[in-house]
């Protein structure tokens, strides 16, 4: 009986194979190359670990590959778990599948995420439509990488500060309030919002904010009390704790 069914557990597991490869040559699509290299290798080129002159020439290809990069990096962006994870998931749970002898490369939905990331940070405003939707992101990390990108990007991401203006609305984010102070003069529209955020409770926030606000217009240090205020918090705060850094820093201490 047994070498009866032997057959039929084979025949799905070629069948399970060959569904994989359907997906994958389906899912690969036509996407731009540089230099007879798809856009997808470059990024993985981007990943951490990588040699330095490796990712180097990854970061020049992605850039001059360029904005025909968007589609691909919002699509891998929003990458949810693929068909082809949990079929692979499946096949590595047969007992007789050794994942030393048998081996598939599959792009988790993470991995899809952080490598878009890392290519809209290669693009840098090229990206800032991407990088403004990105801030509405389900995953928090997703929205924090992308506040911080958007922060690299100093005085020009100031199409951003609209949005970046209404994630401090909405929730406490102090990526977001990073990223506008790192915008700078640019972003004074920002500053009653900001100014509003310094009423929150949380000290280190409202720490950040304050910095963010100098950053913006060092005039109101002199001019606006309340930050003065809280900027000394901050201080005797760092003091106590034993920390002797800027405001900026003192909250990412915690």
């Amino acid at each position: 009986m047994r070498m009866k069914r032997r057959p039929k557990i084979i025949l799905v597991f070629l069948a399970l194979v060959i569904v994989v490869g359907c997906i994958f040559f389906a899912l690969e699509g036509t996407e731009p190359s540089y230099h007879g290299k798809r856009l997808t290798h470059w990024l993985r080129d981007l990943d951490d670990g990588i040699p330095p002159e490796q990712r180097e020439r990854a970061e020049q290809a992605v850039a001059s590959i360029g904005v025909k990069t968007l589609p691909i990096l919002d699509r891998m962006l929003n990458a949810k778990e693929s068909t082809a994870e949990r079929i692979t998931q499946r096949i590595y749970s047969f007992p007789f599948v050794d994942p030393t002898n048998f081996t598939f490369s599959v792009t988790s939905a993470r991995e899809k995420h952080q490598r878009a990331l890392r290519g809209y940070g290669v693009l840098g405003s090229r990206a800032i439509p991407s990088l403004v939707r990105a801030l509405n992101h389900d995953e928090g990390w997703i929205r924090d990488s992308a506040a911080s990108c958007l922060g690299e990007l100093g005085g020009r991401a100031v199409d951003a500060v609209p949005a970046l203006i209404r994630s401090v609305e909405r929730r406490r984010d102090m990526s977001v309030v990073r990223a506008l102070g790192k915008v700078g003069s640019t972003a004074k529209e920002a500053v009653p919002a900001l100014t509003e955020a310094m009423r929150d409770g949380d000290l280190h926030y409202r720490v950040c904010v304050a910095d963010a606000l100098v950053r913006i217009d060092p005039r109101l240090k002199e001019t606006n009390p309340a930050l003065s205020e809280v900027l000394t918090e901050g201080e005797n705060l760092a003091r106590r704790q034993g920390i002797r850094a800027t405001p900026e820093v003192l909250t990412k201490k915690f």
